[in-house]
């Protein structure tokens, strides 16, 4: 299964908030079946974390009356319930032997990524875009792409994926081509050079969805939605909701009864009147502290109940 980051528990950005999609801030959302980390950012209430469940957040969301927290540590980074962080290698710095590279990897045997190693680089290696295969897991960090990428977007029974670009420069100033967002996920074992998109336009590729990242862009990644993600479904993961939602805390949600979180939806604010189908209990609610919105974003808005 794909989860990918942790659920923020979400509040609104009311007049000053943080961004949900920080997930997990560093970006660090985990991802993999893990525990959803927290975020820091302009989000307003959802999941924004980075969690991704094979084993997808974010930043602090924003705060309104009502206060919202995801699982991670201080800095909103995704806490593996499995320990991890048998660190071999740093994925910034790509210190691995000649012929290697260092890639984050499941130091358990499970789906969720929580350290790194080095791996070999093989002969001949598939290059960002290219089609790529994942051996001994899907998080064991073997792969035939080439140093500098990453096998993604797998499929979980055969595992053939993508391969695509890592971030490069560093956890304080990380750079990726062709306009993509950094995702920094799993306490930083996962660097991920993802689309970036509109989460009120159908605008990814494919079964993508489009949340918030860590650091508050909006960014495309796989759907770990399946039968479910609805409007107030249970979810746990950013990546659990359907196209046009997002995982949001329990008390925001009407009729949520789940533990982790429930599923609700971005509205447009500059539509009037706003829909929530939780109305009148929700309100549309600004994604963004005020002045914070990416330019082309200040109309996003996030269904919520102020609390």
């Amino acid at each position: 299964m794909y989860l990918r980051r942790s659920i923020l528990s979400l509040g609104l950005l009311l007049s000053a908030c943080g961004d949900p999609s920080t997930e997990t801030a560093t970006s660090d959302d985990p991802k993999t079946t893990g525990e959803p980390g927290s975020e820091t950012g302009g989000g307003t209430q959802g999941v924004s974390g980075t969690t991704i469940d094979p084993p997808q957040t974010t930043g602090d969301p924003p705060s309104t009356t009502g206060s919202n927290t995801v699982t991670g540590d201080e800095s909103g980074n995704f806490l593996d319930p499995t320990g991890g962080n048998n660190n071999q290698c740093d994925v910034w710095a790509q210190d691995c032997p000649a012929g290697e590279k260092c890639a984050g990897y499941a130091d358990d045997g499970s789906e969720h990524w929580n350290s790194t190693r080095c791996v070999p680089v093989v002969e001949n290696a598939a290059e960002p875009g290219e089609p790529c295969q994942i051996e001994e897991g899907v998080a064991s960090g073997i792969d035939n792409c080439a140093k500098g990428s990453f096998c993604w977007y797998m499929d979980y029974t055969t595992l053939e994926g993508t391969c695509i670009v890592a971030c490069s420069g560093s956890a304080e100033s990380p750079t990726c081509p062709d306009n993509r967002h950094c995702d920094i996920s799993n306490n930083g074992t996962l660097l991920l050079c993802l689309e970036t998109c509109d989460p009120l336009v159908p605008s990814c590729p494919g079964d993508q969805l489009c949340f918030s990242s860590g650091e508050g862009t909006f960014i495309c990644d796989l759907d770990n939605s399946g039968d479910g993600g609805a409007y107030g479904e249970p979810c746990a993961f950013v990546n659990g909701c359907n196209y046009g939602l997002f995982c949001s805390n329990t008390d925001t949600v009407p009729g949520c009864a789940s533990a982790t979180g429930c599923c609700s939806e971005f509205c447009d604010l500059t539509v009037e009147p706003t829909t929530c189908s939780g109305a009148p209990m929700q309100t549309c609610e600004p994604w963004y502290e005020p002045g914070a919105a990416p330019p082309g974003f200040e109309d996003v808005g996030a269904c919520t109940i102020l609390l």
